[in-house]
């Protein structure tokens, strides 16, 4: 299904990043073939289409439970893809066997594969971000581009309509929290971004650009 709707195709890939507020990038993100987004990002709200749009075509979703209470309806309308931040292995395989009995087909859905996970976690020594997974795995489709806007890897906070729970305002915020958890480790993920954003297919926004290379 993926492979099938990526091939070729000019791709965005648009993270919930604060900046985007205000930005009036709706002309710009719905220029490419194909939108993809993050988690809640499927829902835009009314003051926001302006700046990020309203049209996605793939969601990436960790399925995690405080993030995952999603109506079935409305994520149905929304995308045409949706795929697991994971693989189909401890502990992702709860969220990943409860999202199937939810959704009982009625979503085209497809499970992130072991060997690209086991990949970036060996890679990074801890476990990736959504927003890593997925261009980690976007480029592994033949595809003619990927933009990355709204992925700063938190340096200045989230859209403020992004998410309820779970919100960091920065990104010493998140590297605080992950002294006592060790789920992410978001310095490493950056040096392994820095490296491979260079590839010329990759295209950034100047504020993601500048957040992994300050």
């Amino acid at each position: 299904m993926m492979k099938e709707m990526l091939e070729n195709k000019r791709v965005i890939l648009v993270g919930p990043a604060a900046y985007l507020e205000n930005s009036k990038k709706r002309d710009f993100i719905e220029s490419f073939d194909v939108i993809v987004r993050l988690n809640n990002g499927y829902i835009t709200q009314p003051n926001l289409i302006q700046d990020i749009g309203n049209r996605t075509e793939i969601l990436y979703h960790c399925l995690w439970g405080p993030v995952f209470p999603m109506s079935i309806p409305l994520l149905k309308n929304n995308i045409k893809i949706l795929k697991s931040s994971y693989p189909d292995i401890a502990p992702f395989n709860i969220d990943i066997k409860r999202f199937h009995n939810i959704n009982s087909g009625r979503i085209k859905f497809e499970i992130y594969e072991v060997e690209k996970f086991n990949f970036l976690k060996s890679i990074l020594k801890s476990r990736p971000n959504t927003g890593t997974s997925a261009i980690y795995d976007l480029m592994s489709y033949n595809i003619k581009s990927l933009h990355i806007s709204g992925i700063t890897m938190f340096a200045g906070g989230y859209q403020k309509s992004y998410r309820e729970n779970y919100i960091f305002n920065n990104r010493e915020e998140v590297e605080k929290s992950n002294l006592s958890h060790k789920v992410h480790n978001i310095k490493n993920q950056i040096e392994f971004l820095k490296d491979f954003l260079q590839n010329n297919k990759i295209t950034l926004d100047k504020e993601v650009r500048e957040s992994m290379y300050e």
